[in-house]
């Protein structure tokens, strides 16, 4: 959403805070990368992760390394765009469901942001002294 083609009143802007308070109005965000690259996985999970948005990914093919599968919809998991769609009407109809995934852990390894804490730590920390 955005001035973009008018798509959003002029007072919404995807920049900052104003993202997320548009991302805490919905259920589900489409969270496509621009590219579907091992490796390359940018904000946008991230960002409806932290809103409590259930993610409609596309992108890097590697995702399920680092971010729980149970806790998305992976459109590469999926034949067709109809299937995806099917299954996030699916989740949408059914709050026992959709709950389940909403409180699933995101990440498939608890101690994952402490982890990468630690290694940009170390490579300052290395530069740095």
């Amino acid at each position: 959403a955005g001035t973009y083609r008018n798509n959003q009143p002029n007072s919404y802007s995807v920049k900052g805070a104003t993202k997320h308070e548009l991302l805490d109005k919905t259920k589900f965000t489409i969270a496509a990368e621009s590219m579907a690259y091992p490796g390359f996985c940018t904000e946008k999970i991230a960002h409806a992760f932290l809103r409590a948005s259930i993610p409609i990914y596309a992108g890097d093919p590697l995702v399920a390394r680092e971010f729980n599968t149970r806790t998305f919809v992976n459109s590469a998991d999926y034949i067709s765009v109809a299937d995806v769609v099917e299954r996030v009407k699916e989740l949408d109809q059914n709050d026992k469901l959709y709950m389940e995934m909403l409180m699933e852990p995101v990440m498939v390894d608890p101690n994952y942001c402490q982890m990468k804490y630690d290694k940009l730590k170390a490579f300052l920390y290395n530069i740095l002294l």
